[in-house]
């Protein structure tokens, strides 16, 4: 067809890319399990995970514009100039479909069945292509979905926690030890969770002086502020 060779012509595709657009079996891919895809793909070396993932990338590329060429949408004189935009465009939405807040597995995984659904796409116009696929059907199978990793538990909140809890208590024993000597007024309410317990002390008018109303009491509670921190030390 004249819009194929024009393409061809202007460089857009070679022959090999029409012919054969870059095949690689991706059913192992996102797991990378390295032997099964060496062996899916007759490799005797293994290139690193990120060259096929470039590769992968650069094949579903070129094979969406396949597909929009023989389906005329690159109308029916396509040039280098007129594509590039598109060429563009099909790069950034491969990119958009990648968004970078999930695991790079599960970004692979979608990758990799984009790229066997654009094969299958391609193939129908191909029929080469289509006759090789039937007897290579690795290249058609859709690799496992990944499951979502649980997220782990980040220790150090906790330890924060269980060390503020700690300080807390030693707090509410001292409060109660002055309590206990007459230094500091008994309230009625008592909380049962020692951060509470220790806030509403050091906001009263025994341990605090901006809630003492006479210069007496806000020296008492001045005082009495010196005492819990002295105490609190020995602690």
């Amino acid at each position: 067809m004249s819009s194929v060779r024009n393409a061809i012509k202007n460089g857009l595709l070679r022959i090999s890319e029409l012919e054969y657009p870059m095949l690689i079996a991706v059913q192992h891919f996102p797991s990378w399990d390295k032997a099964a895809f060496a062996a899916d793909n007759s490799l005797s070396a293994v290139p690193t995970k990120s060259e096929v993932r470039k590769a992968i990338k650069d094949a579903l590329t070129h094979l969406t514009l396949g597909v929009m060429l023989v389906d005329g949408q690159l109308g029916g004189n396509p040039t280098v100039s007129s594509v590039t935009p598109i060429y563009k465009r099909i790069e950034r939405n491969i990119s958009g479909m990648l968004p970078t807040k999930l695991p790079i597995d599960q970004r692979d995984g979608i990758l990799a069945r984009a790229y066997v659904r654009a094969l299958k796409d391609f193939k129908r116009s191909n029929t080469k292509l289509s006759k090789f696929l039937e007897k290579n059907e690795q290249y058609l199978k859709m690799p496992k979905k990944q499951a979502a990793k649980p997220k782990k538990k980040s220790s150090s909140r906790k330890k924060v926690s269980t060390k503020q809890n700690s300080v807390d208590v030693k707090k509410k024993a001292v409060i109660q030890q002055m309590i206990k000597d007459g230094d500091v007024r008994k309230l009625s309410r008592s909380p049962r969770k020692a951060s509470e317990f220790v806030d509403m002390y050091l906001s009263s008018a025994s341990l605090s002086a901006a809630k003492a109303q006479t210069k007496e009491t806000k020296s008492k509670a001045r005082s009495n502020r010196r005492k819990f921190n002295s105490m609190l030390k020995k602690k």
